[in-house]
């Protein structure tokens, strides 16, 4: 459930930017605990499966939340503004 909660919000930035999530390039999913990676990789498919961006799943030892479970970063190339 988090990580789909993170994935709508990073859908909402970048469509707010004018874009769509084909404009994805790269995501960073960090788990605090990679047991849960094929979870989380599922939820990413539903986002990106027919995109699909160079990915990376990493553990971190904890997030600035101790209740997160999952933060993720996306790099995308957007229109120019102006």
């Amino acid at each position: 459930g988090q990580t789909l909660r993170c994935l709508e919000i990073i859908k909402m930035a970048i469509e707010a930017s004018g874009a769509s999530l084909d404009a994805v390039i790269r995501t960073r999913v960090m788990l605090t605990d990679i047991s849960m990676w094929k979870d989380a990789a599922r939820a990413h498919g539903e986002f990106f499966g027919d995109i699909r961006p160079a990915s990376t799943f990493v553990e971190v030892s904890g997030l600035i939340d101790p209740a997160w479970l999952v933060e993720i970063e996306a790099d995308a190339l957007l229109p120019e503004c102006g």
